[in-house]
């Protein structure tokens, strides 16, 4: 009696450790369907879409939270899109880079991030309200970079302007901000270039606004930006960027460093001399 049950044990996690597997497997397996799938649907997008045509007119407006902690940094962009000569079905978008070579490890990031879409205003050329609902999507071009589609359903049409809002999660892109007081960004132009780029640095609920301090971060990037300071935000204004160029920007705020950094760096200094 003894035997069989023993045998029976044998046979019963035999047959869980196989159920397992063959679970695994399947997983593994629709995974790889689920990207094959992403894939096969950005393709379709840029057949049919071709994303943005070159006659739409665009103008871009990014504000950066700063948190006091990496949970709190977080990422709000507005879009102003003009539809020109043809209706526009989808924005391609680029999110950030990662150290990521997986797609499947940056689809996961891009989840974390909690991306979210929100037209807040969408008129005709006549000024009447249209209707159009963005949904995301994930778009995928390189390894370790990230990036999403936001497609229009209906097209926005030739004439409309849709103001675009898109709200991230980007916990500890400002990390070496508050490590060191001082923190270095760029924006690269995309192939079809904004009219304009406003860029906004919000530092988090009691640092000064008077602390935080943006600046171009070099020769190139000083033409066509001037900067700003408003009572929450400080600015950079690109007007009419070059597709293809990066402006740099360096940003320092020293009252956003924590006790144990400045403890930390203190240290390094003495160590140093």
């Amino acid at each position: 009696m003894g035997v069989a049950v023993y045998v029976s044990l044998l046979v019963m996690l035999f047959s869980g450790y196989i159920l397992l597997l063959s679970f695994l497997v399947l997983q593994s397996i629709r995974r790889q369907r689920v990207l094959r799938f992403f894939d096969s649907l950005i393709v379709n997008f840029r057949k049919s879409s071709d994303l943005l045509g070159p006659d739409a007119q665009i103008t871009v407006d990014y504000c950066y939270y700063i948190g006091r902690s990496a949970r709190e940094d977080a990422l709000r962009s507005t879009y102003e899109l003009k539809a020109v000569n043809a209706p526009v079905r989808a924005k391609h978008i680029f999110v950030g880079a990662t150290d990521n070579h997986s797609p499947e490890s940056n689809l996961q990031m891009l989840a974390s991030m909690n991306p979210s879409a929100t037209v807040l205003r969408a008129r005709s050329d006549d000024d009447e309200p249209i209707v159009t609902t963005p949904s995301i999507m994930p778009y995928r071009s390189e390894a370790n970079r990230i990036y999403l589609c936001v497609a229009f359903s209906p097209a926005i049409p030739v004439g409309a302007t849709v103001l675009l809002e898109l709200r991230f999660r980007r916990p500890g892109i400002w990390e070496t901000l508050r490590r060191t007081g001082v923190d270095e960004g760029g924006y690269v132009v995309a192939a079809l270039p904004p009219k304009k780029v406003t860029l906004r640095f919000r530092p988090p609920h009691g640092t000064p606004i008077e602390n935080l301090h943006v600046n171009p971060s070099d020769d190139v990037s000083e033409d066509g930006i001037t900067v700003a300071r408003s009572s929450t935000e400080a600015i950079l204004t690109i007007e009419h960027p070059i597709a293809g160029r990066r402006y740099g920007y360096v940003v320092a705020c020293s009252s956003l460093r924590s006790v144990r950094a400045r403890l930390a760096g203190f240290l390094r200094t003495v160590m140093t001399r």
